[in-house]
């Protein structure tokens, strides 16, 4: 049910290059798809990625940097945060 989905010989809309991490492991079960449902993830590909990328220290340093004194809050509060933090 990916949004970028367009029925047709390549499936996804979105170029490799472009993709978000986690639909780069998102591929199909069969050659040639042509209807959603038809796809899963790789989770192999996924492991590998979560095991050379440290999102936790990457994390842990942005809230260093900007001095943020939150973990999570929701998108527009923390975007108006980091708004008022750059300014």
């Amino acid at each position: 049910t990916c949004p970028f989905f367009n029925n047709g010989p390549k499936g996804c809309s979105i170029s490799p290059e472009y993709k978000p991490y986690g639909c780069l492991a998102f591929n199909p079960l069969e050659q040639n798809v042509k209807e959603e449902g038809k796809c899963t993830s790789d989770i192999s590909s996924l492991e590998t990625r979560e095991n050379v990328f440290d999102d936790n220290q990457i994390n842990q340093d942005i809230k260093k940097e900007l001095k943020l004194d939150w973990d999570k809050k929701n998108l527009p509060v923390a975007l108006l945060s980091l708004i008022q933090r750059l300014k």
